[in-house]
């Protein structure tokens, strides 16, 4: 019993610092994933969580190859302009990653050639783009970032291999599962910094195990 309750005031007192450190990173992406995690946590247990894990990945996967239309626009009548430089920068970001996929679609620019293939295009085509031209980060989006570097091909195995974990998830690693793809609408940290891709590759590990352990119990039931 005494075991237990120490273990029960543990997780609160990580909780209650996680959320402090998460408020504290003054990242607005995250505050949002913070609450709409919040939100998750309580529609888990309800008969429609498949259908809101559904409807929440096709939605993502809808606006992230919306965004390079909705960028293209904005930057063609320079209304990109009067967004705070965050946003700004994320918007023209998006429109270079339109650009790059229409011109190498079927298979991308390749792994981990963003930056090098953005600057040669803006090199290329003369791009006009203010004080942003030099900054030299990857697409704030994990979806338009593969689509950029793996091209469709690459894309459709990304998204296919995610909607499988999802669908099939039973343990509460589902939840931890969308909050990432949540944040990798607005940011790209989940596949280039090497701590959140080994984490997210750790929550993928702990979905599949479940998958894997269902798997062996019915193939040790019908030997």
């Amino acid at each position: 019993m005494l075991l237990v309750q120490r273990k029960n005031l543990l997780n609160w007192i990580a909780i209650c610092l996680g959320s402090v450190v998460l408020f504290i990173t003054f990242s607005q992406n995250v505050w949002f994933a913070f609450f709409a995690g919040v939100i998750l946590l309580l529609l888990r247990n309800r008969k429609e969580w498949g259908r809101v894990k559904n409807i929440t990945f096709y939605l993502i996967i809808i606006l992230s190859l919306i965004l390079p239309l909705v960028s293209a626009i904005f930057v063609a009548n320079n209304s990109v302009y009067y967004f705070e430089l965050s946003l700004r920068r994320r918007f023209l970001l998006s429109f270079i990653s339109g650009l790059l996929v229409s011109s190498n679609s079927l298979v991308g620019v390749g792994l981990g050639n963003f930056i090098p293939s953005m600057v040669s295009l803006i090199q290329r085509q003369n791009l006009t783009l203010n004080e942003t031209i030099w900054w030299l980060q990857p697409v704030h989006n994990i979806y338009l970032l593969v689509l950029v570097e793996a091209g469709i091909v690459g894309f459709m195995a990304f998204c296919f291999s995610l909607y499988k974990l999802l669908l099939k998830a039973v343990s509460k690693f589902d939840v931890a599962m969308l909050l990432i793809l949540i944040t990798g609408f607005a940011d790209h940290y989940w596949l280039t910094l090497q701590q959140n891709f080994l984490l997210f590759c750790l929550i993928c590990g702990f979905l599949l195990q479940k998958e894997l352990v269902q798997y062996k119990s019915y193939e040790g039931k019908h030997k």
